[in-house]
């Protein structure tokens, strides 16, 4: 499960989960855009969802910072500790 929280017009959810990191992208966009997740398009369409769980779940050392991508309408970006935010391109 995800705690998110809107700031700005922006979402922000908290990984409070042992959830892969993907499935909480696509919960996190499904809430925000009030859709049921498995009507989402695969996230593996649009990012390699096993280089983001990498990438986060090695950052520990703050290599990285944030990463940012489209996904249905969206701007997701997640910090290096698992944070995601999302945002309206529109």
């Amino acid at each position: 499960m995800t705690e998110a929280r809107i700031s700005d017009g922006c979402t922000t959810a908290e990984r409070t989960t042992k959830r892969e990191l993907t499935t909480d992208v696509v919960y996190t966009v499904a809430d925000v855009s009030d859709t049921d997740p498995v009507d989402l398009p695969p996230l593996y369409d649009v990012i390699d969802t096993d280089a983001l769980n990498d990438l986060v779940a090695g950052s520990y050392d703050g290599a990285l910072r944030t990463i940012s991508f489209q996904y249905c309408g969206y701007t997701v970006t997640v910090t290096g500790d698992g944070d995601i935010s999302v945002a309206s391109t529109a």
